[in-house]
């Protein structure tokens, strides 16, 4: 019997190969990767920056044929060399001015919608449904077993 397929070791091998003959100019697609990170928190789906940076590190990994890791730290690199800031730094940033702004905003409106929900004699949506604080006509438990 032939087996086929490579083993975990030689695929690490094939990307580590790919990544030694990525040109300069591959690289530095790396900077147009870590720079959309910004677009995609403040445009895109509600995401933090280091999901945003995961999201971009395996869009470019799949295009340059390389490991997560290794476009994240290309990317990292060719931002640095562009911007003269660290791309984990600016990352922290973002999240301060767009991430939690949008995580404070959720929770207010969750805070709110659960004060509306309550009614003038206090208990909630989910309260009457159950039916909590009312009495019960029948009793349940060992009391009714026969």
């Amino acid at each position: 019997m032939e087996r086929t397929g490579q083993t975990m070791n030689q695929m690490r091998e094939g990307y580590v190969e790919v990544q030694e003959k990525l040109t300069e100019d591959q690289r530095r697609v790396g900077y147009d990767f870590a720079a959309a990170v910004g677009d995609l928190m403040e445009n895109g789906a509600k995401m933090s920056f280091g999901r945003a940076v995961a999201h971009q590190s395996q869009q470019m990994a799949a295009e340059l044929g390389i490991t997560d890791a290794a476009a994240r730290s290309i990317m990292a690199e060719e931002f640095e060399a562009v911007e003269q800031q660290s791309l984990w730094d600016w990352g922290k940033q973002l999240d301060q001015d767009i991430y939690r702004p949008q995580i404070e905003t959720e929770k207010e409106e969750r805070a709110q919608a659960k004060t509306r929900s309550t009614d003038s004699g206090g208990a909630s949506i989910k309260e009457r449904r159950s039916g909590a604080g009312q009495p019960r006509g029948r009793t349940r438990g060992p009391e009714m077993r026969r």
